[in-house]
């Protein structure tokens, strides 16, 4: 469609997904919540007209806070402070030492990932608990080395708290104004409600 409308070379393709799906990997099937890899690893596809790269595979680590950043860089404007994530036009040089993920219903569970390890902390009403990966030695995440590589399993949870801290997802959820009867349309016409 955008090559029959001729929009093909002046439009940034990014095809995404918000997270991945359990199939059978640690006994759980169709669960799309939580921070094994199959969750959070998702795919990243940009098409930029006329960069210098096209073709490129770039193993580097991202965030899905990375796009709007990306697609202002692109369009040539400024990121405002607001805006969390970096451009990932910048992927010449690895862009994060540490991408974190959250699900968060009824249960917190968030991850710390580097390129070799992952952090995954998982509350549920006042229990919880941590695991640490090896995502090199062990990419199913079958052995947890919290006990077993303790020094590195604290330094990661310092980390880890100290990202936690401002997070504000994390915290309660704020109401908002009340919806008009044209933002109620909007979302019926989007399908996001009936």
């Amino acid at each position: 469609s955008l090559k029959e409308l001729g929009l093909d070379k002046s439009t940034l393709v990014i095809l995404t997904a918000d997270h991945g799906e359990m199939l059978g990997e640690h006994n759980i099937y169709f669960e799309h919540r939580g921070s094994y890899e199959e969750n959070i690893r998702v795919p990243l596809i940009i098409k930029v007209p006329k960069l210098f790269l096209k073709g490129k595979t770039v193993s580097a680590q991202a965030s899905l806070v990375d796009i709007v950043p990306t697609i202002l860089d692109t369009l040539g404007l400024n990121k405002p402070s607001y805006v969390q994530g970096k451009s990932l036009f910048a992927f010449i040089k690895p862009l994060r030492r540490y991408v974190f993920s959250s699900y968060i219903h009824n249960t917190h569970i968030i991850s710390l990932r580097t390129e070799d390890c992952k952090l995954i902390y998982n509350k549920q009403g006042n229990h919880e608990s941590w695991e640490l990966y090896n995502l090199k030695t062990d990419p199913k995440e079958e052995h947890n080395l919290t006990t077993i590589r303790r020094n590195e399993f604290k330094r990661l949870k310092l980390i880890f708290e100290n990202w936690n801290k401002p997070a504000t997802a994390l915290g309660p959820i704020r109401k908002g104004p009340k919806l008009t009867e044209e933002d109620r349309n909007r979302l019926k016409s989007l399908g996001y409600s009936q």
